[in-house]
């Protein structure tokens, strides 16, 4: 389990040595357009997603304000 987690945050780990990489061999300048651009890209599909809450009927909005029910004990 963790060896599998752990390759979904390895991208994450070289993203560092990638963008220094390419700020030494295309420039800053490129490097930082290329971060806004991507910066911009993921604000707009992010502000795209759906609200989740706005699916909930009230039947399901009731059932989330309702105080937990405790199980019954067992052997009694």
């Amino acid at each position: 389990y963790l060896g599998f987690g752990a390759g979904f945050t390895l991208p994450l780990a070289l993203a560092p040595l990638v963008f220094g990489w390419a700020a030494d061999t295309l420039g800053y300048r490129t490097v930082f357009t290329a971060a806004l651009v991507l910066a911009l890209a993921a604000l707009f599909f992010g502000l795209k997603l759906p609200e989740p809450r706005d699916e909930l009927d009230q039947g399901d909005l009731e059932a989330f304000r309702e105080p937990p029910i405790a199980d019954e004990e067992v052997g009694e």
